[in-house]
């Protein structure tokens, strides 16, 4: 019996530069606010997805004022896991 092969996901490419595929679409520029905030965690297997969003958010047309940090040597959801400390609450504040 052979070896099957995995079924691509049709999103895969996307995912792979960071992009879910519904970050893609055109009403990002309608965001119903003027300020984003995006935080991503250096170790975090989302990061990507984060950056991704951010960008997106970004090239689409969308008139707000947008920021993305990423905090050093954590991992996704720090700032809740281990929300006593310096980062977390630096991130919170």
């Amino acid at each position: 019996m052979g070896r099957r092969k995995k079924k691509k996901d049709q999103h895969y490419d996307s995912w792979e530069r960071g992009f879910a595929w519904w970050f893609e679409v055109p009403s990002l520029a309608g965001l119903g606010c003027s300020l984003l905030f995006v935080s991503v965690s250096e170790n975090d297997g989302l990061r990507n997805r984060g950056i991704g969003y951010y960008e997106a958010v970004k090239e689409s047309g969308w008139e707000g004022e947008a920021e993305v940090v990423e905090v050093e040597g954590e991992d996704h959801s720090f700032h809740i896991i281990k929300a006593e400390t310096q980062k977390a609450k630096d991130l919170t504040k």
